[in-house]
């Protein structure tokens, strides 16, 4: 115990001290002078009586054993009940200590749960799906919409599948239906920061105001999540010029813009794939 070692000494010094003055009052009361006519009997007597251990502190110590002794079954009672504050106080410490330690062993759980979880949201792939432009198909009358698939993520978007079509429309604001089909593709894996163009189904020359390029990418996100992101890109007509051939038709992807409807991920308030 540290608090003995370095207050050792002064309890000796109060030890010794606490003798002394025991032995001093002791002798103060008990011992007496020898009579004047010098009787050796007198003395001897008077002797016997003077001693050096009977102060105020041995005297103080005999009352109370005699008193303890004499109320040994209230002491012990009082003892009990004690003993029983004491044991009750502990449990409920215990108890306060044992659910301060199963919170604390929720809240580093909670903590490591939160720190995977952000983890796998900076470091997971995200598949964006930017507007590619629309152009003749092969020198005919049909046109095809494209679309770039890029992987803005950390990790290599994995098992990546679509679905891409495409079709005019005089209303270039409130159109709403973009059905989605069979998915095309298998096994296919696109690197951080890398992109691929794919186009749609090939559509009549334009003769409308509008032409939508819609779809959905479908990937696995690098911790074994399957996600998605559907996409509707709308390009106006009027902004259509000729190719590099004479029948050749096409818009530039700079002109394509994010429809109002049709573009949405699997990040909430969406849970489960729009089908």
């Amino acid at each position: 115990m540290k608090w003995l070692q370095k207050w050792w000494g002064v309890l000796v010094l109060c030890a010794v001290a606490l003798v002394v003055f025991d032995t001093s009052i002791s002798g103060f009361l008990t011992c007496r002078v020898m009579s004047a006519d010098g009787n050796h009997a007198v003395f001897a007597q008077d002797h016997q009586q003077c001693t050096a251990f009977h102060g105020p502190v041995l005297f103080i110590l005999e009352w109370l054993f005699d008193f303890i002794d004499e109320h040994g079954d209230a002491f012990v009672a009082a003892f009990t009940a004690v003993l029983a504050v004491f044991t009750g106080r502990l449990w409920y410490s215990t108890d306060k200590l044992w659910r301060a330690t199963v919170q604390l062993a929720q809240d580093a759980k909670d903590t490591a749960n939160a720190q995977t979880e952000e983890t796998r949201i900076l470091e997971r792939a995200y598949v964006a799906v930017e507007p590619g432009g629309v152009w003749t198909y092969r020198g005919s009358n049909k046109m095809i919409g494209h679309f770039v698939i890029k992987n803005a993520g950390r990790l290599p978007a994995q098992n990546i599948k679509w679905f891409a079509s495409a079709r005019e429309d005089d209303d270039d604001e409130w159109v709403k239906d973009f059905p989605i089909g069979d998915l095309y593709g298998e096994n296919i894996i696109l690197a951080a920061g890398a992109e691929m163009t794919h186009g749609s189904g090939q559509i009549p020359f334009p003769s409308k105001k509008c032409i939508y390029v819609w779809g959905m990418v479908t990937y696995t996100d690098g911790f074994g999540r399957s996600r998605w992101t559907r996409f509707c890109h709308r390009y106006p007509r009027a902004v259509m010029r000729k190719g590099g051939r004479q029948s050749d038709y096409r818009i530039k992807p700079r002109y394509g813009r994010y429809h109002g409807y049709g573009n949405s991920t699997d990040e909430p308030p969406h849970s489960t794939l729009p089908l």
